[in-house]
C-alpha cells in the first residue's frame, strides 16, 4: 500500500507540474498575439521542459504500476490523463503555427 501511495503523490505532483506550466502558457497566449515576446519565450521553454520531464515519469509510474500487476491501471493513465495532455499540446502547436503565419 505505501509504495502505491508514493506512486500516487508521483503521479499527483508530475501532472500538476505540466498542467500548471500548461495553463501559465495558455494564458499568456490568450493575452498577447505576439508570440516571440521574451516572455512567452520563457514560458514556451519552461513548458517544453515540463513535457519532457512528464514523459519520463509517466513511462516510470506505467512500469512500477505494472510490476504491481495493476497493467489496466496504468493503461487507463495513458489513456486519459497523458491523452488529454497530448490533445492540448496539439491544440497549443496548431495555435503557434497559425500565429507564425500570420506574422
Amino acid at each position: 500500500m505505501e509504495r502505491i501511495t508514493e506512486i500516487s503523490t508521483r503521479l499527483i505532483q508530475a501532472a500538476s507540474k505540466r498542467r500548471f506550466a500548461l495553463q501559465n502558457l495558455v494564458d499568456e497566449l490568450i493575452g498577447n498575439k505576439d508570440i516571440e515576446r521574451d516572455d512567452i519565450t520563457s514560458l514556451r521553454k519552461n513548458y517544453r521542459e515540463t513535457v519532457q520531464v512528464w514523459n519520463g515519469e509517466l513511462q516510470l509510474l506505467m512500469l512500477e504500476l505494472s510490476s504491481l500487476s495493476l497493467d489496466n491501471l496504468a493503461m487507463r493513465l495513458e489513456d486519459s490523463v497523458h491523452r488529454q495532455f497530448v490533445l492540448a499540446h496539439q491544440d497549443i502547436k496548431s495555435y503557434l503555427v497559425n500565429q507564425e503565419k500570420i506574422s
